[in-house]
């Protein structure tokens, strides 16, 4: 089912660029604003039905940290958001969900520990805007009476 829905979220975004492209929009960051900036995407599957090798480091600290822009873990060769306030993020989690809670292959994070790491992303002016596309049961309980208005 995440399979599907995943699939369709990149055609998506693939029949968008496409037709962006078509208009001759090659300058992607001037949709945006008239600033020059980066677009960030983030794409987290948090399923455990298989075995996936090469994700095998997909849990809530790394989660966290790559949306941080921690440095000690790029040190160690990993990817981590180096977004500044003119920069537009996209963060698209697929994955089981629970009532304030996500899950990842190994362990979960909940609602208030998400409302932390973007309170820290904000707070240090880390975007322009963010958008979080949820595709979990109960994924809208991540956000209910928690971010400040």
């Amino acid at each position: 089912m995440h399979h599907f829905s995943l699939l369709n979220a990149f055609l998506f975004c693939i029949y968008h660029v496409a037709r962006l492209e078509a208009a001759g929009a090659h300058d992607f960051s001037l949709i945006f604003n008239n600033k020059p900036s980066k677009n960030w995407v983030v794409l987290v599957a948090g399923s455990d039905s298989w075995i996936n090798y090469r994700h095998q480091d997909v849990n809530p600290d790394v989660f966290a940290k790559v949306l941080k822009g921690d440095e000690k873990l790029e040190k160690k060769g990993k990817k981590v958001l180096k977004s500044g306030p003119d920069d537009n993020i996209f963060i698209y989690y697929t994955g089981h969900g629970a009532v304030h809670s996500i899950s990842f292959p190994v362990g979960s994070l909940n609602a208030a520990e998400f409302n932390d790491v973007l309170a820290s992303m904000y707070s240090n002016r880390m975007y322009n805007e963010l958008v979080v596309y949820m595709d979990a049961c109960y994924s809208g309980s991540m956000f209910r009476d928690l971010l400040p208005p």
